[in-house]
């Protein structure tokens, strides 16, 4: 009784693991291919989602994210290791 459910629970384990590596690959062909732009376009979509964010707070915000969107996006490309926050 016990050994099955370790087995079970090995079993759910890799299952978790597998589906969590398949989705940070998808994160990370998404990050590396998109622009700037859309990175920060979605950035900005969860943003307003998430935070009820006005009309005129989402276009503050959607500003700010394309400005850090591009400073970083060496980061994402492999070049400069270290995200620039100011």
């Amino acid at each position: 009784m016990k050994t099955k459910k370790n087995v079970t629970a090995l079993i759910f384990s890799l299952i978790f693991i597998c589906s969590t590596s398949f989705a940070q690959e998808k994160l990370d062909e998404f990050m590396t291919k998109s622009s700037p732009e859309e990175r920060a376009q979605m950035q900005t979509e969860y943003m307003k989602e998430n935070l009820s964010l006005t009309e005129k707070q989402v276009a503050l915000v959607s500003d700010i994210n394309v400005i850090y969107s591009k400073k970083n996006a060496g980061y994402l490309q492999g070049g400069n290791r270290k995200i620039q926050t100011s």
